[in-house]
């Protein structure tokens, strides 16, 4: 039995598609397609002749290749690119990846009635925070995906009061 890769497969080939194809030409025991490559067993000595027809074969309109597998063929297919071997220390370290998490607790209610309308504004603007927040990423997303956005009312504008409005007009003119 021989191992044989065989890789820039279509996405549309499945185990049958590539069986068949091998099969016009050596008797196949095993195939095993993974994502656009994938190894097919053979019974058979003369595997140079099966790769050279086979080589190059275009099978739903991409050219396979197909290589013998041995215990030194190391497929790398990621394209990841590798680092020397001493650049653990240099400029080449993998450095950690910190993730910056700012969590603004909620402040809780005062028990004083003259803070309570305060601390409603301030829940408030929370709320508003967070749909704006949430509303900004949603369109985002919809332009990276090439989804056109669609414009919206802001929900809240309608319920700040004349007060509030005066309040923030003093505080930040």
């Amino acid at each position: 039995m021989v191992k044989l890769f065989v890789g820039n497969l279509a996405d549309t080939v499945d185990s049958t598609k590539l069986k068949q194809v091998f099969q016009q030409f050596t008797k196949v025991t095993e195939c095993d397609v993974v994502k656009n490559y994938a190894f097919v067993h053979i019974d058979d000595d003369d595997v140079q002749s099966i790769i050279s027809r086979l080589n190059g074969y275009n099978l739903e309109g991409k050219a396979i290749h197909i290589q013998l597998v041995t215990q030194t063929i190391k497929i790398d297919l990621t394209g990841a690119v590798k680092r020397p071997g001493g650049a653990i220390d240099g400029p080449d370290a993998k450095r950690p990846v910190q993730i910056v998490s700012v969590v603004d607790e909620e402040i809780p209610r005062p028990p004083e009635p003259e803070l309570q309308q305060l601390y409603e504004e301030y829940n408030l603007s929370r709320q508003r925070y967070t749909y704006y927040r949430e509303r900004l990423q949603k369109e985002i997303q919809a332009k990276r995906n090439g989804i056109p956005g669609a414009s919206y009312i802001a929900p809240f504008a309608s319920t700040m009061s004349t007060a509030t409005t005066q309040y923030y007009l003093l505080q930040f003119t």
